[in-house]
């Protein structure tokens, strides 16, 4: 089948010129591309080669005849090149070629008859601009019909037969865009399967969790519930023993006020009485007849006799035992001895292991405590920071009044908050110090003199963690434990101080970087644990032992410890 070129009906495209034959000079018919790269209809080649041989046939009958070989020398050429094949060439048809100008003729026969509807071309090819440039090529506004699967530098892309035929995808491995849907096709139907896979999976998994938490929701309800019931129990029973015990103290008190208001009355019977026979010996005395005196006498003889000889014991403090109340107290002592035993068993003892368990901003919002230096307590030669944490030993003692609580010799300091009971933990940061004692002491601590007595550790009124150039020891009465870290060097960054007072433990751990403060909690490794019954309660303590040097107590739960802080104010040279 044979296409017609008609230039004015198909619109004049110059691109069309590049699917004409140069023989036929029509639109392609069955084209075949030789091996110099021109493209004919198959058979306007054929026809040119025939002609040719039948050309060398006539030439060929006038002279001697030639050689097989020779005689068809320079007849299978291509008419546009003229390249010579020595041999015919096997004809293949260009398939691409062939779609694309069959594709041509159909947009052509389409124009035509929208132009004999209507003669609305020019109205509907300016709307297809408009409404459809996406699909037209933006090098030759083509449309976009083939897809080039790509080469060394071309990645896939949609584009139209001129950048086939003449433009930068020449030569390219091309395909139409009906064939590349086709295998796009099948990767997306794989992916949406896959996708399906895991929307149902996903689903699954958030109705199970979703039920889950309602499991868990119910099942904390139903635990909060029974707890509430059961404390409640106990909260009745405790309430009506209480009553019990409180009516049993009333009653014996009533007994006991009976018995004194008893004792009272007869006390004042006799009062009375011995108040009158006063009155009558006084009356007696009085009487200056003899006579009349003597007849008294023998009438009120008697009652003064029997008055004389009335015993009054002599007044004794009341009985202040209550027998059935001490056997109260004492039973209750022992449940709430009891009850704080197991408190203790549950007791974060070890802070590096609880850091772990509880997560360490969970510890510090239970346990997290910052006190503050008492610069009353402080050496002469100690400075603080305004917020009272931070102290720095100076080159020099300040002229400060000697308060009786003010350490004279050691460089140390005393925090001012009192812990004497429950559960607290502070940090302090020992970084900026090459020699340093952190610990806790009883306020009853000696402060004046360079005695043992006076020395955070070295007597039984404060524990420590002692820190030298060469050796980090816990020291409590005099007694030291020599400690050892990972790597054998005893510089830490940060000291955690940890106090379960009604279980006597007092544990120091070392906080290593990236932990304490606001942080979000590092690691950390327990360095020793003092067990003791405390009898008073314990102050922070601090003391520095290089010139220059500071330690700070970290403000737990407040600012990040992290931030730069203020300054550390410049102290004076010594004069």
């Amino acid at each position: 089948m044979s296409h017609q070129r008609s230039g004015k009906d198909g619109g004049g495209d110059d691109d069309d010129d590049r699917l004409v034959c140069s023989i036929c000079l029509e639109l392609f018919t069955t084209p075949v591309t030789l091996a110099c790269g021109h493209t004919f209809c198959s058979a306007c080649i054929d026809s040119t080669w025939a002609t040719a041989v039948s050309s060398l046939a006539v030439t060929s009958s006038a002279a001697t005849s030639p050689s097989p070989s020779s005689s068809c020398a320079g007849i299978f050429s291509c008419p546009h090149c003229r390249r010579i094949f020595p041999r015919r060439p096997e004809l293949g048809k260009n398939v691409l070629l062939a779609d694309m100008v069959d594709q041509l003729v159909l947009l052509k026969q389409q124009k035509s008859e929208k132009k004999r509807d209507g003669g609305k071309e020019e109205e509907d090819e300016e709307e297809e601009r408009t409404t459809s440039s996406h699909r037209r090529c933006r090098d030759h506004s083509k449309p976009l019909e083939y897809f080039c699967r790509g080469s060394d530098d071309c990645h896939g892309l949609l584009v139209c037969a001129a950048c086939v035929l003449v433009g930068s995808h020449k030569g390219h491995e091309v395909v139409t865009v009906e064939a590349e849907r086709a295998l796009r096709s099948e990767r997306v139907s794989l992916v949406k399967r896959k996708l399906r896979d895991t929307e149902t999976t996903a689903r699954g998994r958030t109705s199970s969790l979703r039920h889950g938490t309602r499991l868990v929701q119910e099942a904390a309800e139903e635990t909060k519930s029974r707890l509430g019931a059961s404390y409640g129990d106990l909260l009745r029973l405790v309430a009506e023993d209480r009553e019990s015990a409180l009516r049993a103290v009333d009653a014996e008190r009533d007994a006991k006020l009976s018995a004194i208001r008893r004792d009272i009355g007869s006390c004042a019977e006799v009062l009375a009485e011995a108040q009158e026979a006063l009155r009558a010996v006084d009356d007696l005395e009085a009487t200056e007849d003899h006579v009349e005196f003597i007849q008294k006498c023998m009438t009120n003889w008697d009652s003064f006799v029997s008055l004389e000889s009335v015993q009054v014991e002599p007044a004794l403090d009341p009985p202040l035992e209550f027998v059935d109340a001490a056997a109260l107290q004492e039973r209750i002592d022992g449940f709430l001895a009891s009850f704080r035993a197991s408190q203790s068993e549950a007791s974060p003892g070890d802070p590096a292991r609880h850091f772990g368990e509880l997560g360490y901003r969970e510890f510090i919002r239970r346990y997290g405590c910052s006190p503050t230096l008492n610069v009353d307590s402080a050496h002469p030669e100690l400075r603080f920071s305004p917020d009272l944490r931070r102290m720095t030993l100076a080159r020099c003692p300040q002229a400060l009044p000697d308060a009786p609580e003010r350490f004279d010799t050691a460089k140390q300091a005393l925090c001012s908050e009192p812990l004497s009971s429950g559960r607290r933990y502070w940090e302090v940061d020992v970084a900026g110090c090459g020699w340093y004692r952190v610990g806790a002491a009883y306020a009853t601590i000696a402060r004046k003199g360079a005695g043992t007595e006076c020395r955070l550790g070295e007597n039984d009124e404060s524990w420590c963690l002692l820190r030298d150039s060469k050796s980090l020891v816990a020291w409590h009465g005099g007694s030291k434990v020599p400690l050892k870290l990972a790597g054998g060097t005893p510089h830490l960054r940060r000291v955690g101080i940890y106090l379960d007072w009604e279980a006597g433990l007092l544990t120091f751990c070392g906080i290593s970087a990236g932990g304490g403060g606001g942080g979000g909690g590092g690691g950390a490794v327990t360095l020793h644990a003092f067990h003791h019954e405390f009898t008073q309660p314990l102050l922070p303590a601090l003391a520095v032992g290089c010139v220059t040097q500071s330690l700070r107590i970290i403000e737990l739960g407040g600012k990040e410890d992290d931030e730069e802080e203020e300054e550390e104010e410049e102290l004076p040279p010594c004069s």
